[in-house]
């Protein structure tokens, strides 16, 4: 089945991220805000899997789409250093260019027993039964075979090792109905469509279906939870200039390439800026993120 175009431009939004340069991209605007949207998350699925600053044991840990490191950046800052001494994180994720902004974080902020390798999700290159802890922090539901991605991460886990991930509630990316009443407030018809899921296969924002999926690939101990958290933007001009790809991937996917032309990504911005302005009478406002935290135990 072929993918939608909303589908095929999210993909190529998240697989474009720092290529125009990883240390500009890690300095970036839209880079801080994904961090700080997606830090949260990591600190919640960690806790939840039994990594926490009361972590004793040490870890063999694999942070699959590791994007910029987010789950490795927690980890330094939350468990022990004795433990991390004797413990060993591997952030892999395909774009190369990610992770040599990884790389790059591992040398300036001295982590600890970390590296960062390219590694495709649905076929991580090492033998089965090598992590006691496997990881996946907003990714399940943009990699193109997600039920693969899954099924290596539970091949490579011990037996007794943990999965936890985290992937968006069907409600969950809090710019959405900002940008939504925008997009309406518009002089013109400008088309809102857009899913976080990429993947063709399964509900990755459904909290019962994923119960069901872990369960059935004979995970046990599965914990599924809700978590919300807020984001505070200052302003609309930031706000806008946290996610001008976002923006533009709507109008890519929604928007008829005669409609884009008339109103270019510029123009667009413009009118977003001005109704978030008005609507919140020039004052900061926050974000509602709520996401789903997901763990189990291969037997």
């Amino acid at each position: 089945m072929s993918q939608s175009k909303a589908e095929t431009e999210l993909q190529k939004f998240f697989q474009g991220l720092g290529k125009g340069g990883y240390k500009e991209y890690a300095n970036s605007k839209p880079a801080k805000a994904v961090r700080d949207i997606s830090t949260p998350l990591a600190v919640n699925m960690l806790r939840q899997m039994g990594l926490d600053e009361k972590t004793t044991t040490p870890f063999n840990l694999l942070d699959s789409g590791a994007g910029s490191g987010v789950v490795t950046a927690v980890l330094q800052e939350t468990i022990q250093p004795t433990v991390l001494s004797q413990s060993k994180i591997i952030s892999g994720d395909i774009g190369e260019h990610m992770v040599e902004m990884v790389k790059s974080r591992i040398v300036e902020e001295n982590w600890v027993n970390a590296v960062a390798q390219v590694i495709d999700a649905q076929k991580i290159p090492v033998e089965s039964e090598t992590f006691t802890h496997v990881t996946s922090n907003i990714s399940f539901h943009v990699v193109p075979d997600s039920e693969g991605a899954l099924n290596e991460c539970i091949r490579v886990l011990k037996p007794g090792g943990i999965l936890g991930f985290t992937t968006w509630h069907r409600n969950g990316a809090g710019w959405v109905p900002d940008i939504e009443g925008a997009f309406k407030s518009f002089p013109f018809d400008a088309p809102f469509d857009m899913k976080m899921q990429t993947t063709r296969w399964g509900e990755w924002s459904d909290v019962n279906w994923i119960r069901r999926t872990l369960v059935g690939k004979g995970l046990q101990d599965v914990d599924v939870a809700v978590s919300s958290h807020l984001s505070h933007v200052n302003s609309a001009a930031e706000f806008v200039d946290s996610i001008p790809g976002m923006i533009e991937v709507v109008m890519k996917a929604t928007w008829t390439e005669e409609l884009i032309a008339a109103h270019p990504i510029d123009e667009v911005k413009k009118l977003v800026a001005a109704h978030l302005e008005k609507k919140y009478e020039g004052q900061g406002w926050d974000l509602t993120w709520t996401s789903i935290i997901a763990s189990g135990r291969k037997p």
